[in-house]
């Protein structure tokens, strides 16, 4: 099967490896891995027979320049939390290509995705075949969260959530073996775990995550949607793409090269910095490959030091209280779901796991039944593809309800469609509240009416569609200060677009909050400025301040494959 991709990506192979090894447990598991970067392509699964529809399935489906000097803030002392008790496309693509700014959420390409689309095509389609099964009663009743997982590349993160879903029972033993020996045959036998969510034949050949992967699992409170984000510098806009439909971010660390991406340009800060700008507050930090240091105390407390005093400063902004770190092994899977290893135990004691950590993590209201708490309905569209006659989307709910048979306008294309099906958290739903990632809408519209980045409404209450607008930005790190007409990438929601900074129209007094009279000539890093952005097509946005905070409201600019400045859309100019 085909894979949504992003196009266009120019890189040097050989200056790009020298970033990363296929697989960070070479260096000391070299009885289990090779650490040759073939270009070899995995064999192709074979297709699995079609699967009775008889029975509620709980198996889900699958989506897929100088710092501040400031002395670091030292980490709390070394306490251990406790468990937590409360109850709180394989599809053709139908954009056009896009650089390597142009990131997009790309789906996968596995068995259980052609089960889906099966199921799609069959019910959904109009013709004969499989229906997707009805959602689980106690999945229903379990809190939705949206978790996106970050870090520098060659951290482990998909290992690490191949490894949790394998033992949370959101993968069959089956596939692991399947996994487990294709990785093998191509000398890459510690990917098997990450080959859960690396999909596609170029990650399993190169060892890295290049598109954003969507799976789902169940703990004991939650019912979490996992968005595997590639950690890559080539690979940002990607990143963005996921982070921008989550709650909640899980930052994974390898402790064996934490200095590479966390002081010399790797990617560890700018993923903090970007999953705060989009308003995620609440972070799990695993510190992971303790295993390879001899689960050395003392080398936890290095790492976990300086990037405390990172993720809870001025260029971070996270609240310590909403910071929590743990200690694990991805690939040996310790303090995942369980801890039985003694070394650790030694001084971490019952600490909670990942999966306690995860569980103990806030949800945003999803409003009742009637959608009333959330407003009209709202959405972003983060993936398109065609079923039958007929078009599927993937979004997120921003705001309101979304049912089944609901009437919806699309943005801005300015096109009515009706939702024919509701697929969310691997099952068919009747509706789906705000907050909620939904794996497939169905509409009756043709493909060209709507894509990534266009926005599903309520017909009663239209969003704006803009070509000018102003917001408030945060100024990140800069090479060069930004001036009035200087050209930027914008990513607006699940749009990636050039845009012109038309005017810098005030600087906002950070102690106050109020705008100062002075309009500036250029803004350097810390500022808090109001800008007025140009795009050269219409694009669909809220703003600050109508109904709240959300996805639609918030903006990040790009310029040379770096991250300038970050914030919210106030209005259109």
């Amino acid at each position: 099967m085909s894979r949504r991709r992003v196009k266009n990506i120019d890189y040097d192979d050989d200056e790009y490896f020298d970033d990363y090894d296929d697989d960070g447990y070479d260096d000391y598991r070299p009885q289990q891995a090779s650490s040759s970067r073939q270009h070899q392509a995995p064999k192709k699964p074979p297709k699995p027979a079609k699967q009775s529809s008889s029975a509620p399935s709980t198996q889900p489906a699958s989506r897929k320049g100088s710092a501040i000097k400031s002395e670091p803030a030292k980490a709390p002392p070394l306490s251990k939390p406790k468990q937590n008790g409360s109850t709180g496309s394989g599809r053709p693509p139908l954009a056009p290509s896009m650089s390597v700014d142009e990131g997009i959420l790309s789906r996968g390409g596995s068995d259980e995705k052609e089960r889906v689309r099966a199921a799609e095509e069959g019910i959904m389609g109009g013709v004969e075949g499989e229906k997707p099964p009805e959602a689980d009663a106690r999945l229903l009743s379990l809190a939705p969260l949206n978790l996106v997982v970050i870090g520098h590349v060659d951290a482990g993160k998909s290992t690490l959530m191949g490894h949790l879903l394998v033992k949370m029972g959101a993968v069959t033993t089956k596939q692991i073996h399947r996994y487990q020996k294709e990785s093998k045959e191509i000398g890459k036998g510690s990917f098997a775990f990450a080959w859960v969510l690396d999909e596609g034949e170029d990650e399993r050949a190169r060892g890295v995550t290049i598109d954003v992967c969507v799976k789902h699992f169940a703990t004991k409170h939650k019912v979490v949607t996992v968005l595997d984000a590639p950690g890559h510098r080539d690979f940002v806009p990607n990143m963005l793409s996921g982070a921008v439909m989550a709650d909640a971010a899980l930052l994974v660390v390898d402790v064996t090269r934490f200095e590479a991406g966390f002081e010399r340009g790797g990617q560890t800060k700018e993923h903090l910095q970007l999953v705060r700008a989009l308003g995620i507050g609440q972070l799990i930090v695993a510190i992971n490959k303790l295993d390879a240091v001899g689960w050395s105390e003392d080398r936890y407390r290095s790492v976990m030091d300086p990037l405390h005093g990172f993720i809870i400063g001025p260029e971070a902004g996270f609240k310590s209280s909403n910071v929590q770190y743990l200690p694990l092994s991805a690939f040996e899977g310790t303090n995942i779901v369980d801890n039985n290893c003694a070394e650790l135990k030694a001084w971490w004691g019952e600490g909670a796991t990942l999966v306690d950590l995860i569980d103990g993590l806030q949800t945003k209201g999803r409003g009742d039944s009637t959608g009333a708490s959330g407003g009209p309905f709202k959405g972003c569209v983060s993936d398109v593809w065609r079923t039958g006659d007929k078009t599927s989307v993937s979004m997120k709910v921003d705001g309101g309800t979304l049912r089944n048979g609901q009437k919806v306008l699309i943005l801005p294309s300015n096109e009515t469609a009706i939702v024919k099906g509701l697929e969310c958290r691997g099952a068919s739903v009747p509706e789906c509240r705000s907050g909620d990632y939904v794996d497939t809408a169905l509409l009756n519209v043709e493909p060209h009416f709507v894509s990534v980045s266009s926005v599903l409404c309520d017909p009663s209450s239209p969003l704006p569609v803009v070509t000018s607008f102003t917001a408030q930005l945060l100024v990140f790190d800069l090479d060069i200060p930004i001036v009035k007409g200087q050209q930027v990438m914008m990513y607006l929601h699940t749009g990636v677009d050039s845009a012109t900074i038309a005017a810098l129209e005030a600087i906002v007094n950070k102690q106050t909050g109020e705008r100062e009279n002075k309009r500036p000539k250029a803004l350097v890093k810390g500022m808090v400025a109001i800008v007025r952005l140009t795009v050269p097509k219409p694009v669909c946005l809220d703003c600050k301040g109508s109904g709240g905070v959300g996805t639609l409201s918030r903006v990040i600019l790009r310029d040379r494959g770096k991250t300038i400045a970050a914030g919210l859309v106030l209005q259109p100019s």
